[in-house]
């Protein structure tokens, strides 16, 4: 009898946690499970697995003279860092088929020419749109070049890399020759999380998640504020 009400007893004591089990979970849920359109809170999700978004470390694997045998270092003389207002919105239209463009629209497009985005013709940069140019130094440039071939994951596991699907670009790097000529340059949206290069042979390197706010933080550095720290 008295094995029978042992048994018992631990059968409701194992419900009762359950329950509290149960409980504890659906509390927990309510508070950090989902917003006004029923997603998920990135920013509870990203505090609740803080380990996951915070995956980028030095590393000593590549010295400075490898770093600067890699393209574009290996060829540019000078590089700067430029900011300057974005071209967004972008007019669709084509300049060659006069029949399909407006006055307006057509005025629109030359006026904001050399007024908003990165102009590069001919190896010829157009420094009219350029708020903030920096000339980078020899530490400067050894410092970059760690950020992009030194900056990567602390451990490969299961990380987390947040890009938005916008592309409008408010700061640069652009690479000179020994010609003075403009041979490629790297654009950069840090509130997309996103950079394209004229070339396509260049990038930020390793996204791990810190990646474009410690190459914001460089720039800053560096004195460019105009998209960095804000964007009027």
């Amino acid at each position: 009898m008295r094995f029978v009400t042992i048994i018992l007893f631990l059968l409701s004591a194992t419900t009762k946690h359950a329950h509290s089990v149960e409980h504890r979970f659906a509390d927990d849920t309510s508070k950090h499970s989902v917003n006004k359109r029923n997603l998920p809170d990135f920013e509870e999700f990203r505090k609740k697995h803080k380990p996951y978004f915070d995956d980028c470390a030095f590393t000593n694997k590549y010295s400075i003279k490898q770093r600067l045998t890699r393209y574009p270092f290996s060829k540019a003389v000078k590089i700067i860092a430029v900011s300057y207002p974005t071209n967004y919105p972008k007019a669709d239209i084509e300049l060659d088929d006069p029949n399909h463009i407006n006055d307006s629209l057509l005025k629109m497009r030359i006026d904001t020419l050399s007024k908003e985005g990165l102009h590069v013709k001919n190896g010829d940069l157009n420094y009219s749109s350029i708020r903030e140019i920096k000339i980078l130094n020899k530490t400067q440039i050894n410092k970059l070049t760690d950020i992009i071939y030194n900056t990567d994951y602390k451990v490969k596991v299961f990380n987390v890399t947040e890009r938005g699907m916008c592309f409008d670009p408010r700061n640069a790097l652009v690479f000179f020759d020994k010609d003075g000529k403009v041979f490629d340059y790297l654009e950069i949206c840090f509130e997309c999380l996103n950079a394209e290069s004229k070339s396509d042979k260049i990038t930020v390197g390793t996204l791990c998640t810190q990646k474009y706010e410690i190459l914001r933080k460089y720039l800053i550095s560096l004195g460019i504020k105009y998209g960095t720290v804000n964007k009027n």
